[in-house]
Protein backbone atom coordinates (compact mmCIF):
# COMPACT_ATOMS: atom_id res chain seq x y z
CA UNK A 1 0.00 0.00 0.00
CA UNK A 2 2.97 2.33 0.39
CA UNK A 3 4.31 1.27 -2.55
CA UNK A 4 1.57 2.29 -3.95
CA UNK A 5 1.08 5.50 -2.50
CA UNK A 6 4.81 6.55 -3.43
CA UNK A 7 4.38 5.42 -7.24
CA UNK A 8 1.12 7.96 -7.05
CA UNK A 9 3.69 10.66 -5.57
CA UNK A 10 6.50 10.65 -8.14
CA UNK A 11 3.40 10.46 -11.17
CA UNK A 12 2.22 13.62 -9.60
CA UNK A 13 5.23 15.08 -9.09
CA UNK A 14 6.17 14.18 -12.66
CA UNK A 15 3.43 15.37 -14.17
CA UNK A 16 3.41 19.05 -12.25
CA UNK A 17 7.37 19.04 -13.66
CA UNK A 18 6.40 18.51 -17.08
CA UNK A 19 2.95 20.73 -16.39
CA UNK A 20 5.33 23.62 -15.74
CA UNK A 21 8.20 23.38 -18.42
CA UNK A 22 4.89 23.41 -21.02
CA UNK A 23 3.70 26.42 -19.20
CA UNK A 24 7.73 27.52 -19.60
CA UNK A 25 7.26 27.34 -23.15
CA UNK A 26 3.97 28.60 -24.19
CA UNK A 27 5.12 32.03 -22.53
CA UNK A 28 8.48 32.17 -24.16
CA UNK A 29 6.56 31.09 -27.69
CA UNK A 30 3.79 33.95 -26.96
CA UNK A 31 6.78 36.81 -26.33
CA UNK A 32 8.46 35.39 -29.26
CA UNK A 33 5.65 35.91 -31.45
CA UNK A 34 4.50 39.24 -29.97
CA UNK A 35 8.13 40.29 -30.21
CA UNK A 36 8.09 41.88 -33.46
CA UNK A 37 5.03 43.56 -33.38
CA UNK A 38 5.09 45.05 -29.99
CA UNK A 39 8.80 45.28 -28.44
CA UNK A 40 9.80 43.48 -25.89
CA UNK A 41 8.05 45.57 -22.85
CA UNK A 42 5.15 45.08 -25.29
CA UNK A 43 5.59 41.07 -25.72
CA UNK A 44 6.82 40.78 -21.71
CA UNK A 45 3.24 42.81 -20.62
CA UNK A 46 1.21 40.31 -22.88
CA UNK A 47 2.90 36.91 -21.49
CA UNK A 48 1.96 38.62 -18.00
CA UNK A 49 -0.91 39.51 -18.45
CA UNK A 50 -1.45 35.78 -20.14
CA UNK A 51 0.03 34.07 -16.83
CA UNK A 52 -2.03 35.93 -14.98
CA UNK A 53 -5.49 35.35 -16.57
CA UNK A 54 -3.82 31.59 -16.15
CA UNK A 55 -3.57 31.96 -12.84
CA UNK A 56 -6.82 33.54 -12.12
CA UNK A 57 -8.55 30.62 -13.89
CA UNK A 58 -6.65 28.17 -12.06
CA UNK A 59 -7.77 29.29 -8.96
CA UNK A 60 -11.39 29.80 -9.93
CA UNK A 61 -11.69 26.11 -10.65
CA UNK A 62 -10.01 24.75 -7.68
CA UNK A 63 -12.35 26.78 -5.84
CA UNK A 64 -15.53 25.68 -7.60
CA UNK A 65 -14.15 22.57 -7.47
CA UNK A 66 -13.45 22.56 -3.81
CA UNK A 67 -17.46 22.41 -3.03
CA UNK A 68 -16.63 24.90 -0.20
CA UNK A 69 -19.81 27.08 0.01
CA UNK A 70 -20.94 30.15 1.79
CA UNK A 71 -23.39 30.17 4.09
CA UNK A 72 -26.02 32.74 3.26
CA UNK A 73 -26.53 35.51 6.53
CA UNK A 74 -29.93 36.39 7.31
CA UNK A 75 -30.56 39.63 5.87
CA UNK A 76 -30.59 41.74 9.00
CA UNK A 77 -33.52 43.84 10.07
CA UNK A 78 -33.48 47.43 9.07
CA UNK A 79 -33.13 49.48 12.05
CA UNK A 80 -32.97 53.00 10.50
CA UNK A 81 -29.22 53.30 12.65
CA UNK A 82 -26.83 54.28 9.77
CA UNK A 83 -23.76 53.79 11.72
CA UNK A 84 -24.63 50.35 13.28
CA UNK A 85 -25.22 49.39 9.90
CA UNK A 86 -22.14 50.59 8.44
CA UNK A 87 -20.24 48.75 11.02
CA UNK A 88 -22.08 45.43 10.39
CA UNK A 89 -21.20 45.97 6.68
CA UNK A 90 -17.72 46.99 7.43
CA UNK A 91 -17.03 43.93 9.66
CA UNK A 92 -18.61 41.82 7.31
CA UNK A 93 -16.54 43.30 4.20
CA UNK A 94 -12.95 44.44 5.11
CA UNK A 95 -12.23 45.25 1.70
CA UNK A 96 -15.22 47.82 1.22
CA UNK A 97 -14.22 49.08 4.49
CA UNK A 98 -10.60 49.79 2.64
CA UNK A 99 -12.30 50.51 -0.23
CA UNK A 100 -14.20 53.55 1.12
CA UNK A 101 -11.46 54.85 3.54
CA UNK A 102 -9.26 54.82 0.36
CA UNK A 103 -11.93 56.89 -1.84
CA UNK A 104 -12.37 58.91 1.30
CA UNK A 105 -8.98 60.11 1.84
CA UNK A 106 -8.84 60.70 -1.96
CA UNK A 107 -11.70 62.75 -2.00
CA UNK A 108 -9.98 64.76 1.47
CA UNK A 109 -6.80 65.43 -0.63
CA UNK A 110 -8.65 66.22 -3.71
CA UNK A 111 -11.57 68.81 -2.49
CA UNK A 112 -11.45 69.15 1.61
CA UNK A 113 -14.67 71.18 1.38
CA UNK A 114 -16.45 68.60 0.22
CA UNK A 115 -16.24 66.80 3.69
CA UNK A 116 -18.09 70.04 5.59
CA UNK A 117 -21.16 69.14 2.67
CA UNK A 118 -21.26 65.77 3.37
CA UNK A 119 -20.83 66.09 7.44
CA UNK A 120 -23.94 68.71 7.09
CA UNK A 121 -26.28 66.54 4.65
CA UNK A 122 -25.74 63.53 7.27
CA UNK A 123 -26.61 65.82 10.16
CA UNK A 124 -29.63 67.67 8.46
CA UNK A 125 -30.84 64.12 7.07
CA UNK A 126 -31.47 63.33 11.01
CA UNK A 127 -33.86 66.05 10.70
CA UNK A 128 -34.80 68.48 13.87
CA UNK A 129 -34.59 66.66 17.27
CA UNK A 130 -38.24 65.93 18.69
CA UNK A 131 -39.61 68.85 20.81
CA UNK A 132 -39.67 68.04 25.09
CA UNK A 133 -42.66 66.99 26.30
CA UNK A 134 -44.19 69.04 29.24
CA UNK A 135 -45.37 66.93 32.43
CA UNK A 136 -48.13 68.82 33.94
CA UNK A 137 -47.93 69.94 37.42
CA UNK A 138 -49.71 68.26 39.86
Amino acid sequence: MLRKALMIAAALGATAAAAGALIVALAYALFAVLQTPLGSAGASACVAGAAAVLIGLTALIAVRSSGATKKKKPAPAASGNLSQTLIDLFKDKPFVASGVAAAAAALTLIKPEIIGVILRTVLNARGPAAPEKRRPKG
